[in-house]
Formats: C-alpha cells, sequence, structure tokens
C-alpha cells in the first residue's frame, strides 16, 4: 500500500540528546520484557519522537540489542522487517495530516496473524 513508508534508523540511545528519562524508562521495558501492546510517543514536532521510537523498535525486535549484524537487525535497516509497520500520516496541502480508516485496517488485519519473526507482540 502506498501510504506505508520505511526509512533506515542508524541512531544509537547514546545519540539522542535529551529525553532522559523516557529513554531510561524505554530501556527498562526491554530489560525486563514488560512491553505493553501500544506506546503513544507525543509531543510537539521535531523533539526526536520518530527517532526515539525507531530505535525503541529495534531494539524490541533485535536477538542481541541492536546489534546490526543479525538477521533481525539487517531487515529493519532495510525496512523489511516482517513484523514491523510503520503508519505515516497522509499530508494535506496545509501541511497537516491524518491516518486514514484503511491504514488502521490494514494495520489491525496484519497484527491479528501471527508475527513472523519474534514470539510476542
Amino acid at each position: 500500500m502506498d501510504f506505508w513508508l520505511t526509512c533506515i534508523c542508524d541512531m544509537d540511545w547514546k545519540e539522542i540528546v535529551g529525553h532522559k528519562n523516557n529513554i531510561a524508562y524505554l530501556q527498562r521495558m526491554l530489560k525486563v520484557d514488560k512491553v505493553p501492546h501500544a506506546l503513544l510517543f507525543n509531543g510537539t514536532e521535531g523533539i526526536g519522537k520518530y527517532s526515539v521510537a525507531k530505535i525503541f523498535a529495534q531494539n524490541l525486535l533485535c536477538e542481541n540489542g541492536v546489534c546490526d549484524s543479525c538477521p533481525s537487525c539487517r531487515a529493519f535497516a532495510a525496512g523489511s522487517h516482517p513484523d514491523f509497520f510503520e503508519v505515516q500520516p497522509e499530508k494535506k496541502g496545509n501541511g497537516t495530516g491524518s491516518i486514514k480508516i484503511e491504514q488502521i485496517q490494514f494495520l489491525q488485519e496484519k497484527t491479528q496473524s501471527l508475527l513472523m519473526e519474534k514470539q510476542s507482540k
């Protein structure tokens, strides 16, 4: 579908400026393997939500905590990981955007099936 976008996120937690409490919270979730079914990254534009979310997703999917060499990391970097879906709002002429119903329906359909790589959602 044309509204799914992927990109390579070659950053690390150490490269994120600020957000120390948020990053510590996310890292703690990964360490104790207690990740909620959904997370909302909210805030003003340009503060790093997207970068933090991508790094968190890669950490969640990696077999070794982002080694950049396992099959999961390579697939994530190539934008082809079978268990990673990214939803981007469709932009309007005034620069604002919204997520379409079709995008949510597609995501629901995909997440109801079994995960391909990792055994937890």
